[in-house]
């Protein structure tokens, strides 16, 4: 393959690369950002909070959860790495659990 052919192919690839790699960050800062916030609350609510600790923690937990498996589930649908399936999968059993015992709690 000689310099035209290989600059003809990278000019009819659909997607550009600086613009994903500039998603990428942004999306690696909001995640960042997204953990360093809930961490904030969950902090903020052990040492503010008294009675609610457990069920802010499990909110929180929860949506941390959340966030997680679905990260897990789309970098797998993408490499295919079982283990990025396996971790996703136990996030939702978590999730689940995490669900069924606030459910209990606030019931109290």
């Amino acid at each position: 393959m000689n310099k035209d052919e290989i600059l003809e192919k990278s000019r009819a690839a659909k997607g550009d690369e600086g613009a994903e790699n500039a998603v990428n960050k942004g999306l690696k800062w909001g995640y960042v950002s997204f953990v360093v916030v809930a961490n904030f609350f969950v902090i903020t609510n052990i040492w503010l909070s008294g009675n609610d600790t457990p069920k802010i923690g499990i909110v929180t937990a929860s949506l941390l959860f959340t966030f997680a498996a679905a990260q897990c589930f789309s970098t797998y649908r993408f490499n295919k790495k079982p283990m990025y399936a396996v971790l996703g999968v136990a996030l939702v059993l978590a999730i689940i659990a995490l669900c069924v015992g606030f459910v209990i709690l606030i019931s109290q």
